[in-house]
């Protein structure tokens, strides 16, 4: 789009100095600014060569848009050259001498490259073509009319029709440039909602994502917790729940007792059934002080002894050996609290098993 409002701009600029000689073509040469005139009409003629290569670039650039680099260089030598003669003319007669051949070779180059293109891709159904030749039809037929009436015959008396057929081709190129344009914002719109749309699903498949990934990294630490045998929160729970109960005991003062239980005899139900992994089994009571932590041990331990167990056809009875303990401020750490409740779970084996024994307060 930058390129082409620079060749829209360029073909307006240099058809509004084209225009300015429409209304000083009968200045008589004898006047006395004949010097200012000179210079006047070698700008003018310049600047109508200049107008035809900008209307190619412009044309080219959106009913084309496959330029080649040996292309810009021959419009620059059958437009921008007479250009360059017009304005190093020397004097008025070497200004009028060159008129009539460089006006042809421009004029005619553009004709012949201009309406071709536009037939052509009118032709092909190209949606801005038409457009171009309404405005090309009436600026052709000035030109020709120029070509004949005042470079061919030279009969200078009828105006130049040149300059009146401009404002047709620049109006054109300008509803074109406006078409563009709106179609431009509109395929920007289009574009805008395409992306957010988008952007909108993908968010939403990250999202799904996200979902997934925080559901399998919360599964995984499930798994890490939890012993795939019993079901059971692991080692690594109970020391991070210890950890923090301990730290909620101390900080408001709280009871806080932890019952440690072992199976009585278990190997010898290994060695006759199956192995079922380790025996012991830890309990945090909060906010529960020891004496009420062995009420607590020992209804769960006569829960287990009246309880039978059936595993492929047999009955099997067991019972259980629980060490109660009781966090005391003055602990370090949790390993004491558990090594308190160790010992008196060891002291209820050596006392015959099947019994709760409390540590010392």
């Amino acid at each position: 789009m930058k390129k082409e409002f620079l060749y829209y701009a360029l073909v307006a600029i240099f058809s509004a100095i084209s225009q300015t000689n429409f209304f000083i073509l009968k200045i008589p040469i004898e006047c006395e600014f004949l010097l200012n005139y000179f210079y006047f009409q070698k700008i003018v003629f310049a600047s109508v060569c200049l107008f035809i290569w900008a209307a190619i670039l412009f044309s080219n650039s959106i009913l084309r848009k496959d330029l080649k680099p040996w292309e810009n260089w021959v419009y620059m030598s059958f437009t921008v050259l007479p250009a360059i003669l017009f304005l190093v003319s020397i004097d008025y007669p070497m200004l009028v001498m060159l008129r009539t051949p460089l006006f042809m070779i421009a004029s005619i180059f553009g004709l012949i490259y201009i309406v071709p293109l536009v037939i052509y891709k009118t032709y092909t159904k190209h949606k801005n073509a038409k457009i171009f030749l309404l405005g090309i039809i009436p600026f052709t037929c000035c030109i020709i009319f120029d070509l004949v009436i005042h470079n061919l015959t030279r009969n200078d008396e009828l105006i130049y029709l040149t300059f009146l057929g401009m404002p047709s081709f620049i109006v054109a190129i300008g509803i074109v440039q406006a078409n563009d344009f709106v179609n431009y914002r509109i395929q920007l719109e289009d574009l805008n909602k395409s992306l957010e749309r988008r952007v909108l699903k993908r968010t939403e498949r990250l999202q799904l994502a996200k979902n997934e990934i925080e559901k399998a990294l919360l599964e995984t630490k499930r798994i890490a917790r939890i012993d795939p045998l019993t079901n059971l929160f692991n080692r690594l729970h109970l020391m991070d729940s210890l950890e923090n109960e301990t730290q909620r005991a101390k900080r408001y003062k709280l009871p806080l007792s932890l019952l440690v239980m072992d199976i009585d005899f278990f190997k010898s139900i290994n060695d006759t059934y199956v192995h079922l992994g380790g025996e012991e089994f830890c309990i945090i009571l909060p906010n529960t002080k020891q004496v009420d932590g062995f009420v607590a041990a020992e209804k769960l331990r006569r829960i287990i002894e009246s309880s039978v167990i059936l595993f492929n056809e047999h009955e099997i009875k067991i019972t259980c050996s629980i060490g109660v303990s009781e966090y005391r401020l003055s602990d370090t750490s949790i390993s004491e609290l558990i090594e308190r409740a160790d010992i008196s779970l060891y002291a209820a084996k050596r006392n015959g098993r099947n019994q709760t024994v409390v540590s010392e307060l």
